[in-house]
């Protein structure tokens, strides 16, 4: 790869951190990026995890020294999203890139369309008795759906995992990120063995992604807070131009 596509590489992955310091969604930069450097859309969608694993990482050892990862809520739910995972995985490897490609376009799509129109989103509160009657075996059920779906496609898990751990499983926000920080760090690690084992992983654009978005995340709240909302827009634009760029060369 040359040194101008590392670089927008890069430049990718930075913004990815600072999307997912203020509300997620960096999937939406990064794997549009890797698709139009010629990586086919299932590779893409494998090799993006490389980076994802070191955002997740990071984040949880973060949310762990500030004593917000209930690691209870953590172990309950890890066994379904690691089947799910799991599963998700391996049927992305089964998917050809002429049926993976308007796939992740489309839902990278509905993804960046979602964040602009739920602006409000990370101001969203739950309480710790929010739906009681809940049972065990409901938020097992979905939670190996959200890891079927993350395994197999990235793009906005971060709000589905939010949206099941405050809204069913009544975690407040902080909480609720913390776990879902750790869950999306094994749920990773499953998928990445898979593709790793299926040789779908182009190691030398993953990493310099992972380097970037490192690097944006460590930018911290603090910078990237001020650019919520053109972040926002900015994931959404960037998508449309790399859908028009994709299907059109």
């Amino acid at each position: 790869m040359s040194l101008t596509e590392l670089a927008i590489l890069a430049g990718s992955g930075l913004i990815a951190g600072l999307m997912n310091a203020v509300a997620g969604g960096g999937s939406l930069i990064t794997l549009p990026a890797l698709m139009l450097m010629g990586i086919g859309a299932a590779d893409a969608n494998a090799t993006n995890r490389i980076a994802v694993a070191a955002q997740t990482v990071t984040a949880t050892h973060g949310f762990h020294r500030a004593g917000a990862v209930p690691w209870e809520q953590v172990r309950r739910h890890l066994a379904p999203t690691l089947i799910g995972a799991g599963v998700g995985a391996w049927l992305a490897t089964e998917v050809p890139d002429q049926v993976m490609e308007p796939l992740i376009l489309a839902v990278l799509i509905a993804v960046g369309i979602v964040m602009v129109v739920r602006r409000d989103q990370d101001k969203a509160a739950a309480t710790e008795d929010a739906n009681p009657e809940r049972g065990r075996w409901f938020e097992m059920l979905l939670m190996g759906l959200t890891g079927l779906y993350g395994g197999f496609l990235q793009a906005g898990l971060g709000l589905v995992f939010l949206g099941a751990l405050m809204g069913v499983v009544g975690l407040d926000p902080l909480r609720a990120n913390g776990v879902k920080a750790a869950l999306l760090m094994g749920l990773t690690a499953v998928a990445l063995g898979i593709f790793a084992a299926a040789d779908m992983l182009y190691w030398t654009p993953g990493l310099v992604v992972a380097a970037g978005s490192v690097v944006g995340a460590a930018l911290g709240v603090r910078v990237a807070v001020r650019w919520a909302s053109m972040l926002r827009w900015m994931a959404l634009s960037a998508v449309v131009l790399s859908a028009v760029a994709i299907l059109t060369r």
